[in-house]
């Protein structure tokens, strides 16, 4: 029988190691009836080749078993391909599965592969590059450099990325053009979101839709460095566009002008610089959900 699914297993992904392995995820699969065929990569490389190999053969469906990085590197083969994408959460945030609207427990999660339906959803686009969460500079690209998530995820890395990040903090004199209007300020943050949480499951943009075609502009001004805690709670507690330094806009394309030679982060990578073009790219990318409302 041709199976409905081909499962990647990302064996390096967040928590897979320690709690979930491929003879579990395997159980797991016949316990929920899924009609499925596991593939466990060993590498980034690995998956996305296979993942090409795929999409070019027509499968209709191939499930993510991995955490947000994993997933992202899927989008790059998987967009405006006709395979559609499932999501088994298995990283350490998950945050484009909380987007979706899907369980974060993998024998629920199975459940959407079994019985959901393919639905198109947005993407962002940075140079060539797809992203899944947010692409810009300022405050959030430092820390993500300093932090080097590679490496692991951490409380203590975190911290200690935290610490070097605002300590000196430099305000960026910004240059976008949004949807051809050129806006200019001084910023410590530019963040182009396509979901509401970002990074360390930071809730940046709780107005981003999945559906709705735009990027979330959010722009954060010159906020002195004894405030940024205030900040930083409004930012994992869904309160950042209520405080003073903080500008909300939406936008179908931005322009990222200056400064020039800046590191833009897309996602958790840093592969582009400033002068950069970032796009909205509507319906991009099919996922399998149990229903669209709320995405």
């Amino acid at each position: 029988m041709t199976p409905d699914w081909t499962v990647l297993l990302n064996r390096k992904s967040g928590v897979v190691s320690a709690e979930t392995h491929l003879e579990q995820l395997h159980k797991m699969i016949g316990e929920a009836g899924l009609n499925a065929e596991l593939y466990p990569t060993a590498s980034t490389a690995e998956m996305r080749k296979t993942l090409r190999e795929l999409v070019a053969k027509g499968t209709p469906r191939v499930a993510i078993a991995g955490g947000d990085g994993t997933v992202a590197q899927a989008v790059q083969e998987l967009a405006y391909s006709e395979t559609a994408l499932g999501i088994l959460p298995l990283g350490t945030f998950n945050n484009f599965a909380a987007a979706l609207r899907l369980p974060g427990d993998l024998p629920s999660a199975l459940q959407v592969l079994k019985c959901g339906t393919p639905y198109p959803i947005d993407l962002g686009q940075a140079g060539t590059h797809y992203f899944t969460e947010v692409a810009g500079l300022g405050l959030f690209a430092k820390f993500i450099e300093v932090s080097n998530v590679r490496l692991g995820k951490s409380l203590w890395r975190g911290l200690y990325a935290a610490a070097r990040a605002v300590v000196p903090l430099k305000r960026h004199a910004l240059r976008l053009v949004v949807d051809g209007e050129v806006l200019e300020d001084h910023v410590i943050v530019c963040a182009l979101t396509n979901t509401y949480r970002v990074g360390a499951a930071m809730s940046v943009s709780p107005g981003a839709w999945l559906t709705d075609g735009k990027l979330e502009v959010i722009l954060v001004g010159d906020v002195p460095l004894n405030d940024l805690p205030r900040y930083a709670r409004a930012a994992w507690s869904q309160m950042l566009e209520s405080l003073p330094q903080v500008r909300r806009l939406q936008a179908e394309q931005v322009q990222i002008e200056g400064p020039h030679g800046s590191p833009v982060h897309v996602d958790d990578q840093f592969i582009l610089s400033a002068p950069v073009t970032v796009t909205a790219r509507p319906g991009a990318l099919k996922v399998v959900l149990d229903g669209i409302a709320g995405v």
